[in-house]
């Protein structure tokens, strides 16, 4: 969503376009404190329009550039320009210049009211002629920005953190700066107060402002930004933009980390791997397969031998010296074949920290120190028969691999494993359309997945490290919400889990349903209520007098309309408002309920309407989830005998759901045609458990705890 958002907001503001002259350009800026340079040779360039974040730990050097570009201290090298015109070093005449900062204190005076502080410095102007009209001007300031902070003759000291940072915003918009700097404007307030001063910063952007962002929280700076511009030890790691990255890739360049080596950089080369595999002859899939563990990994030289009658043959390789290839081309099983034979007989990895040391290389060790190799890790390729072969990862330093690059390797060697199953069938003609539904079941798992669940593990991590930091006091605030934040990774990481259980019962056949006699009406409202209080409050529920009930589980239906208002609310701009609507329908003699879920969107392009309730598809917002939202939807009132479908609208998006109201046995095709295929309920299963299309009779017991029961939180 973020990403859709910095691009509607860069569309919109014509001001941004590169073409024009920047208003702030830093050249080879340096600042040393003693030996520390805590600015190293900084360019930066901010246009008009444009909205910078300027991300990094502490002690990157974010404040002392800023501090730098405001004038506070005196850069030791490089040039500054604002608008063209070059700035002394030193000079605190931003001001005139067209630069506004809001500093992480704000500066603001606890003695003095509202109106004072708003026009502090002006005192010898004519606006402090006149008490009565300071007031007024200052209220009409206020106004201008939407700003609500009372009287204001009232003293800033009973004012919220929320209130002072809106205060401090607008006095430094006082006099309209082309470029308006926020040193970590939200740091101290809560999730309600930080939503509204980022709301008056989205304003203030969308006017022309052009704003430079300090934050350390990544996710706002997806929210807010359209670039993001990575400080490490001083110097810029990265100039990203929020549109073509993802944010684990700001956290690795934050900790020093290549974005390649991020959780997102390896799933993107696995699902690159993956498409490659899917359409590559079998011949020539193990080459892939080193190819992109190579960089994955990060070693020159791999090998893969495969188990043929009682010897490993090296069938693919990369960066193995001459001799090694040539003594490795094959190997026999045992310690006769060094880590190579020993990891294939013992079915266990075999890793050497110091070749010249290790037993496992005694037979093998000229060739080792002719090759340079001082340390390998051999992992068995473990397939449906047993080993297949094994993978082996040759290094020219000592030392053991870390727990994630061992996971990693044990990850490729099943696509190994896979590729060597691939080729048998294909060779012996069988399972071929088995194995080509195992690929693209594995390529849509890994497209729905994506980050999804590394993103909120990321941000617990952080946040819990950050807290036993045994150096670092925090506040109760700062803790608070920290804890805050990870409570709610927590949860969506839960919700996240709960969905791909529910897909995966959908997708297996077996969701088990706890129908009874539903009122529509009460169900819209419990799904409304589940919702956050503002947004349950942009909620219209309309339905028609004397709806018939409908024979339905009401705690699935109450999760498909909680999943679609949701979708609603999180792939729409602020200020978005939907109608639920529900209307009585006939469809071949057999009555019906149809439920509206309509917002004034954004919407969804036309070409994407086809793909929507597809996992496999494309998101309507890039990164904005897993895609099993519409999907798990689908399941259910499937699994119901009805239907599900998109409309096509000029503005927003408009779902309609189709319930029969007849009991349990209405035939599918008594539904009223959306325009596709009637669904066909299937039977039940030898467990008894419900297969979509079919629902339990009305003499099921239906407990309070069971599946889909009160005590079943299924609205993720």
């Amino acid at each position: 969503m973020a990403r859709e958002l910095a691009g509607a907001a860069r569309a919109a503001d014509p001001a941004a376009e590169p073409a024009a002259a920047p208003i702030l350009r830093a050249e080879r800026l340096a600042v040393r404190f003693g030996p520390v340079r805590a600015v190293d040779g900084v360019d930066l360039e901010i246009r008009p329009g444009e909205f910078v974040a300027l991300a990094g730990e502490n002690g990157a050097g974010k404040t002392t550039l800023v501090r730098c570009i405001a004038g506070d201290i005196a850069q030791d090298e490089g040039e500054i320009y604002f608008a063209g015109r070059r700035a002394r070093p030193g000079s605190a005449d931003t001001a005139r210049r067209g630069l506004a900062v809001v500093w992480q204190d704000l500066a603001l005076c606890d003695n003095l009211d509202v109106a004072a502080n708003l026009f502090l410095g002006q005192e010898r102007s004519r606006i402090f002629l006149s008490e009565a009209r300071a007031h007024k001007d200052a209220a009409a300031l206020l106004r201008r920005f939407g700003i609500t902070v009372g009287d204001t003759a009232c003293p800033v000291r009973y004012l919220s953190g929320g209130q002072r940072q809106l205060l401090a915003v607008a006095r430094a918009m006082r006099d309209q700066p082309r470029l308006l700097i926020l040193d970590e404007p939200t740091a101290a307030l809560g999730v309600t107060e930080s939503a509204r001063v980022e709301e008056l910063i989205t304003q203030l952007h969308r006017q022309g402002t052009a704003i430079l962002l300090v934050s350390h929280d990544v996710e706002q700076m997806y929210r807010l930004a359209t670039r993001i511009v990575v400080l490490r030890r001083g110097r810029v790691a990265g100039d990203l933009a929020p549109g073509d990255t993802y944010p684990d890739e700001v956290v690795a360049l934050i900790s020093g980390q290549q974005p390649g080596d991020s959780a997102r950089g390896q799933l993107v080369r696995l699902r690159s791997l993956v498409g490659r595999l899917a359409s590559a002859k079998p011949s020539t899939s193990l080459d892939l397969i080193v190819s992109a563990l190579a960089p994955a990994l990060g070693a020159s030289q791999i090998c893969i031998h495969l188990i043929d009658a009682n010897a490993l043959v090296c069938v693919a390789s990369t960066g193995l010296p001459p001799a090694v290839a040539s003594a490795w081309s094959s190997l026999p099983l045992g310690q006769a074949g060094g880590p190579v034979g020993l990891a294939a007989s013992r079915a266990a990895p075999v890793i050497d920290d110091d070749v010249s040391a290790g037993g496992a290389w005694a037979p093998l060790r000229a060739t080792a120190a002719a090759a340079g190799v001082r340390s390998a890790w051999a992992v068995p390729v473990a397939g449906s028969g047993g080993v297949a072969g094994v993978i082996t990862v040759l290094r020219e330093v000592t030392g053991r691999p870390r727990r994630d690059q061992l996971d990693l390797l044990d990850l490729y060697a099943g696509y190994v494993a896979g590729t060597v199953e691939r080729e048998a069938a294909e060779l012996a003609h069988q399972e071929a359309a088995a194995l080509r539904r195992s690929q693209e079941l594995q390529r849509r798992f890994l497209s729905m997945l994506s980050h999804e669940l590394r993103t909120p593990l990321t941000g617990i991590r952080g946040y819990a490290s950050s807290l036993l930091q045994p150096d670092v006091t925090w506040d109760t605030g700062s803790q608070q919400r920290f804890l805050t934040r990870i409570a709610a990774e927590s949860a969506r990481l839960g919700r996240l889990v709960d969905g791909l259980l529910d897909y995966s019962a959908i997708e297996s056949g077996i969701l088990r349903l706890h129908p009874d006699w539903c009122d529509v009406p009460l169900v819209l409202e419990a799904a409304v209520s589940c919702l956050p209080p503002a947004s349950a409050a942009a909620v219209q529920v309309s339905c028609e007098g004397d709806l018939p009930p409908v024979w339905a589980d009401h705690d699935r239906l109450e999760q498909v309309f909680v999943n679609l208002l949701d979708n609603a609310f999180r792939h729409n701009p602020p200020g978005t408002r939907v109608r639920l609507e529900a209307s009585a329908a006939t469809g071949a003699g057999s009555p019906a309920v149809v439920v509206r879920v309509c917002d004034n969107g954004s919407g969804v392009p036309p070409e994407k309407l086809a793909r929507l309730f597809d996992p496999a598809g494309p998101p309507r917002v890039r990164g904005g989830g897993t895609g099993l939202g519409l999907s798990i939807s689908r399941g259910i009132v499937e699994a119901h005998r009805g239907r599900i479908d998109a409309e096509k609208r000029e503005r927003g998006t408009c779902f309609r759901v189709w319930l029969p109201a007849d009991g349990p046995g209405i035939p599918a095709d008594g539904l009223p045609e959306l325009g596709g295929e009637p669904y066909v309920a299937g039977p039940s299963g030898p467990d008894g458990a419900i297969r979509p299309g079919q629902a339990e009779g009305p003499g099921e017991p239906r407990g309070p705890d069971g599946p889909g029961g009160m005590g079943d939180d299924r609205h993720g």
